[in-house]
């Protein structure tokens, strides 16, 4: 079965050719330390497209709720495995997750799933991709990996204290790694744009603007 992300009147893209096309301009636009991380956004950001019920939404105008933004987040949580990785792993969660709305509140772990709609909260959805709602088809594939965060890791404990190590990396990662959203509005823009010859729409650049604003509220007012 061939899954797609996007469709404009005759033209459709794939779902994998999507995430990677997201992974690589994430990527492109970030600084060299955070390159790999930024990859590894891009390419988890839309994996909840491969669900049934994405799919008849984007093809055959279904009205079935579906919430796709969050299976990245999900899936990539469940790759780190000691606290140095979770901890690491958890801010591009924040990434993943927001890359439609924003960056979200953190909240805390006890959080409902149903009930709250923080970051925690949505991290434990998993109960609700089942059956028409299972995106599990991206395996097929998408090949799916931790970031190297050695660099980073090394990085951030050079620090003096540990304020400026909060600082640096509430500062890192939704800055650096430009947040999926962004690059995948003008991934997709661009792929379309492309195809019928007329450059990038200003429409995307124009996003951007308001992209960078957004985000720089976001980081300081959702921190956990």
């Amino acid at each position: 079965m061939e899954y797609y992300a996007h469709t404009r009147e005759d033209q459709k893209q794939t779902v994998s050719k999507h995430l990677h096309g997201v992974a690589d301009m994430a990527a492109g636009f970030s600084i060299e330390m955070l390159r790999d991380a930024a990859y590894i956004a891009g390419l988890f950001h839309d994996l909840g497209k491969y669900a049934l019920a994405f799919q008849d939404r984007l093809l055959r105008g279904s009205n079935e709720a579906y919430e796709h933004s969050a299976c990245g987040a999900i899936e990539i949580g469940k790759l780190a495995q000691d606290p140095m990785t979770r901890q690491m792993t958890y801010m591009l969660q924040y990434c993943i997750a927001g890359h439609h709305t924003g960056l979200p509140d953190g909240g805390t772990p006890a959080d409902s799933p149903d009930g709250d709609n923080t970051l925690h909260s949505r991290l434990k959805r998993q109960k609700n991709y089942i059956g028409r709602c299972d995106y599990s088809g991206y395996a097929q594939q998408i090949s799916l990996r931790l970031p190297d965060y050695r660099d980073v890791l090394a990085e951030l404990m050079s620090c003096r204290d540990k304020t400026e190590l909060i600082e640096r990396y509430a500062f890192f990662y939704p800055v650096s790694v430009f947040l999926p959203d962004g690059c995948g509005f003008s991934e997709y823009g661009g792929f379309f744009a492309i195809r019928k010859g007329n450059g990038v729409s200003r429409e995307i650049f124009m996003h951007w603007n308001r992209l960078w604003s957004r985000k720089w509220i976001a980081l300081f007012a959702t921190l956990p």
